[in-house]
């Protein structure tokens, strides 16, 4: 009975330790895994911020508006004021145009925060795809740099037309009915050369994103490659009769 219950315990220590090492083992590979997705969720997370923050941009644009139409209101007042000396018919021009001025600059500002939800988007497709490549085994380097410069050009565009959205174009300074249209050219070629700067940041967040896409369909072929070559194996055992023809 002594040797039988030294024997259960010798068996009873050889699968505890056995156990053990196996439990060892598993949270190993799972950690792994649990690293691979966190970076994945981390990457993720990055492109939704800037989803995030492109909508509290326009939430907060929208809360801006009212306090925006004032100042607009007020620069409507100080040129009505500036224009007492000019012909009725010049006076409609001038202010219809300063209006026109403003109304411009939100539409134009509205328009590039579409843009920026747009690209957003597209980064996060090609960060998406990446990530499945990699996966699988491909070298995604280059790429994944890529698209963590394009999120820094889309976070800098959309604070570029954050403060263009936000700017309201003092009335133009009116010195004779003569110079009317000089007097106007100021403030437009001023919005004209700010929403130039916009535009600016905005096509270098959009290059940057093309340029990811670019990149990925490089990964994208050099993944295909080795399938289409394996794909159309030549058999040696069948050889083509030379009598046949071609319909």
């Amino acid at each position: 009975m002594v040797k039988i219950s030294k024997a259960l315990i010798g068996i009873c220590a050889i699968f505890l330790i056995a156990t053990v090492i196996s439990a060892q083992n598993v949270p190993t590979t799972g950690a792994r895994e649990k690293e691979r997705q966190e970076v994945q969720v981390r990457k993720e997370g990055a492109t939704s911020s800037i989803q995030e923050r492109l909508k509290n941009t326009r939430e907060f644009l929208e809360q801006k508006r009212l306090e925006i139409q004032n100042k607009i209101q007020a620069q409507k007042e100080i040129l009505t004021k500036r224009l007492q000396k000019i012909s009725e018919q010049k006076k409609k021009i001038v202010e219809r145009v300063y209006e026109r001025i403003n109304d411009l600059n939100k539409r134009i500002t509205d328009h590039y925060l579409d843009v920026l939800e747009k690209l957003t988007n597209v980064l996060g497709k090609i960060e998406n795809r990446a990530t499945k490549f990699k996966a699988q085994g491909a070298d995604t380097g280059e790429v994944e740099k890529c698209v963590e410069n394009a999120k820094s050009k889309i976070e800098k565009a959309k604070d570029t037309v954050l403060a263009q959205a936000q700017k309201v174009y003092s009335a133009p300074q009116i010195t004779t009915e003569k110079n009317l249209k000089l007097n106007v050219g100021v403030i437009r070629n001023q919005l004209h050369n700010d929403l130039k700067t916009v535009e600016k940041s905005v096509k270098d967040a959009k290059v940057s994103v093309q340029n990811c896409a670019i990149l990925l369909g490089k990964v994208a072929e050099t993944k295909q490659k080795p399938a289409t070559t394996t794909s159309t194996p030549q058999s040696p055992a069948t050889p083509t009769p030379a009598t046949t023809t071609l319909p």
